[in-house]
């Protein structure tokens, strides 16, 4: 499995530099036998409905790729009679909606964009709320970053939302846990991915 690890600079940054640094052996490469925890995921089933929302911050947006895709290509069969097994089902695309927030530093550095946009588009095409709510933030560009300001713009959709995922740097996912508290929303409802 190729694996592609970007290298961080912050001066607490570990990981990344030891990997770049590493000696290479072979044709350049190094072997490495990765295992983690496998974690609750998303926690989606079939039967999923309502309102989700993700906040997501550069690499945080890859655990959703996936769904994103599945939304994608789903979106792109339905109302055919013939699907990919795969697909999901018409009747959960009519009633699952995915709001997501998402920044990066600019858009060159954009993880995923394009299935992000494409998923976007073919959900408005097809008059899927699914997946057609996306909002980017671009810190370096635009100079607008993702923050818990969000939340207050429009605190009913969070408290609306059956499940909101978190998912980027410690300090972006402490300050949105701390925040959805504050406007009682249900810690078991907030996921941390």
């Amino acid at each position: 499995l190729p694996l592609c690890v970007k290298r961080y600079g912050a001066p607490d940054a570990r990981l990344s530099p030891f990997l770049h640094d590493m000696k290479t052996e072979a044709y350049g490469q190094e072997k490495f036998q990765i295992v983690g925890p496998a974690g609750m995921g998303l926690c989606l089933s079939e039967e999923s409905k309502g309102l989700h929302i993700a906040l997501l911050a550069g690499t945080g947006v890859l655990p959703f790729v996936d769904l994103y895709d599945l939304i994608l290509q789903s979106a792109l069969q339905a109302g055919q009679e013939q699907k990919d097994e795969s697909c999901l089902p018409d009747e959960l695309l009519k009633n699952f909606k995915v709001v997501t927030y998402v920044t990066f530093r600019s858009r060159k550095e954009a993880l995923a964009l394009d299935i992000m946009t494409n998923c976007e588009t073919v959900c408005k095409q097809k008059g899927l709320e699914t997946a057609s709510d996306f909002h980017y933030f671009y810190s370096a560009e635009d100079k607008k970053r993702l923050t818990v300001g969000i939340v207050d713009q429009d605190p009913e959709l969070f408290k609306r939302a059956e499940k909101i995922y978190v998912c980027g740097p410690t300090g972006f996912n402490e300050s949105f846990v701390s925040k959805l508290g504050e406007i009682s929303i249900p810690r078991k409802k907030v996921f941390l991915i």
